[in-house]
């Protein structure tokens, strides 16, 4: 299947079942984390395809900027800059840490930028919050 937006393709084996509209299939609420998190709007099989977002390339400048304002880690490392980041611009910039994630983002360069797809890793039932592995320690307090 390919990404409505940056056309690279996502899956393997092209399959529209796999594929949901991100407006349909997941919905913002407060999450027990804390903040704002996405759930599932509608029962979602491994490997479901939630939806994409564009992104900004963040600079290590201006990650210490972001860093000192209520946006604050709400960006993901650059997959190929050491030091550089990324951040979504979409629902997809809500998805909340787990050390048992159930969801994944994989980044694709097109020539739009970099898009981070929302890909399921297991069964999200309806109700239940997406996570994902931020691939990072976080501070004390926060739930893992």
């Amino acid at each position: 299947m390919r990404c409505p937006i940056c056309t690279k393709i996502i899956m393997k084996s092209p399959n529209e079942d796999n594929c949901v509209e991100l407006a349909g299939s997941v919905i913002v609420l407060p999450s027990p984390r804390g903040g704002r998190g996405l759930f599932a709007r509608i029962d979602l099989v491994e490997g479901v395809y939630v939806g994409c977002a564009f992104s900004w390339i963040l600079t290590p400048s201006d990650i210490k900027q972001i860093d000192r304002t209520s946006i604050e880690g709400f960006w993901f490392d650059h997959p190929q800059r050491s030091g550089w980041g990324l951040f979504p611009v979409g629902a997809i910039a809500l998805v909340n840490h787990s050390i048992a994630p159930n969801a994944e983002i994989n980044w694709n360069e097109s020539e739009l930028g970099f898009i981070g797809h929302l890909v399921t890793t297991s069964r999200v039932s309806r109700g239940q919050e997406i996570l994902v592995d931020y691939g990072i320690e976080l501070p004390d307090g926060w739930i893992p």
